[in-house]
């Protein structure tokens, strides 16, 4: 890929991304900013002085209303977790409590062909991958299967004591959400109390 592609990759990327939270008025005064720095750039005169004061005004300006824009982004995230928690939704909720606390780590690998090529457009790269995954799933059964004896004793289960439940919920993490049954670590401590 050459840099000129690689560029417009990155800025369409970091474009995509900003564009769900900045608005268009902040877009705006980002464009008027850079066109006042390219005036600054471009001339070297006592004008140009003014023109960097009003560059300056205009970067400031820039800068707060990403600021406001990311405070009403956090404030709509604060009432979909708040929305998520009432309705018990806790994997919702954890993914907006991720992404509040900037802990969403976006990793680009890119997608090669076969001979090391590097796939850009998303029609060759899902190609790409239904190829991978024909070939990984579809293989031939192993010609000299392992040998593998089946069980000769039957596992028999007992119900766990009192005990045994309170063993094993002592080293359950505290706070964890709870899992399928929709029973929490906090539930059983506090029955167990009782």
């Amino acid at each position: 890929m050459d840099i000129d592609t690689q560029w417009d990759h990155i800025t369409e990327m970091w474009t995509s991304i900003c564009s769900d939270w900045i608005s268009a008025d902040t877009v705006n005064k980002g464009k008027l900013g850079k066109e006042r720095k390219g005036v600054i750039n471009n001339s070297r005169t006592r004008a140009a002085k003014a023109t960097a004061q009003e560059y300056a005004e205009a970067n400031r300006a820039v800068k707060n209303s990403v600021k406001t824009d990311k405070e009403i982004v956090i404030e709509d995230l604060a009432n979909e977790a708040e929305d998520a928690s009432a309705q018990g939704n806790m994997e919702q909720l954890y993914d907006i409590t991720r992404t509040i606390a900037g802990k969403y780590k976006y990793t680009y690998r890119p997608i090669k062909d076969k001979n090391g090529n590097v796939l850009t457009s998303d029609e060759d790269q899902s190609k790409r991958w239904r190829e991978h995954f024909e070939k990984l799933l579809n293989r031939p059964p192993p010609q000299n299967p392992p040998d593998i004896a089946t069980a000769e004793d039957v596992l028999h289960t007992t119900q766990p004591s009192k005990a045994d439940i309170e063993k094993a919920t002592h080293h359950v993490k505290r706070g964890k959400a709870s899992g399928a049954d929709k029973i929490r670590e906090d539930m059983i401590a506090r029955r167990n109390t009782h």
